[in-house]
């Protein structure tokens, strides 16, 4: 499998939700595999507050307000929050919608990896 990535890879700094990687563009990495390629991404709105009251709406506003781990996201009170999804690449037409919702990059990306091994052997059967 090849992995592309947009941003930086955070799991290694314990950074595994999606509110970690919520930017202006919603494309965290690719997945390509036997043939396919998949597109992770961060759906949704995000408006959170920190303890002290700080709002954030992206990634960047999240470390501005001083949350930078998951306990300190857990903390936060929610009016809105991002998923992880994925979109099996189309072209020339619109990307197709896989309805992975999850709010894990490992466990999305383990499902990416899974759906297309998956997809490859029924196209070999």
């Amino acid at each position: 499998m090849e992995y592309n990535w947009e941003v930086k890879d955070l799991r290694l700094d314990g950074k595994e939700s999606p509110e970690f990687y919520k930017y202006n563009d919603p494309y965290v990495l690719s997945v390509t595999g036997y043939g396919r390629t998949v597109w992770i991404r961060v759906d949704g709105e995000m408006r959170l507050y920190s303890e002290d009251g700080k709002r954030a709406t992206n990634a960047a506003e999240l470390e501005d307000a001083g949350v930078i781990n998951e306990k300190q996201l857990h903390d936060c009170n929610y009016d809105m929050n991002p998923w992880f999804d994925a979109y099996e690449e189309n072209l020339p037409l619109e990307d197709e919608h896989l309805d992975m919702v999850t709010h894990s990059l490992s466990e999305i990306i383990l499902r990416v990896q899974n759906y297309l091994k998956n997809e490859s052997k029924k196209v070999h059967s």
